[in-house]
C-alpha cells in the first residue's frame, strides 16, 4: 500500500518524519517520486527496517567476538 510520509508515520509507530526525510535524502529508504510527492510502500519499509535491524544485530555479534578479551586481567612480563 503506497502512502505519504504522514501515513507512514501513523502505520509504523516509533518512526519520526525527520528520520524518514533524512533517510530519503540519503537514498537509504525505498520510495517513489510522483511529481513533487514521495510515496512509500508500508510493507516494503517494514521489511527494510527488519533487515536493517538484523544487520545491526549481526554486526554486534561480530564485534563482540573480537572484543571478548577486553577488560580481562593479564600477566605482564617485566623481563626480570
Amino acid at each position: 500500500m503506497l502512502t505519504t510520509i504522514d501515513g507512514l508515520v501513523r502505520a509504523i509507530p516509533g518512526l519520526r518524519k525527520n528520520t524518514i526525510y533524512a533517510w530519503s535524502r540519503a537514498g537509504e529508504i525505498p520510495f517513489i517520486n510522483i511529481g513533487v510527492k514521495r510515496l512509500y510502500d508500508v510493507e516494503q519499509i517494514q521489511s527494510w527496517l527488519q533487515e536493517r535491524a538484523l544487520n545491526n544485530v549481526k554486526r554486534e555479534v561480530e564485534l563482540s567476538g573480537t572484543a571478548s578479551s577486553y577488560g580481562t586481567l593479564r600477566r605482564i612480563n617485566t623481563g626480570g
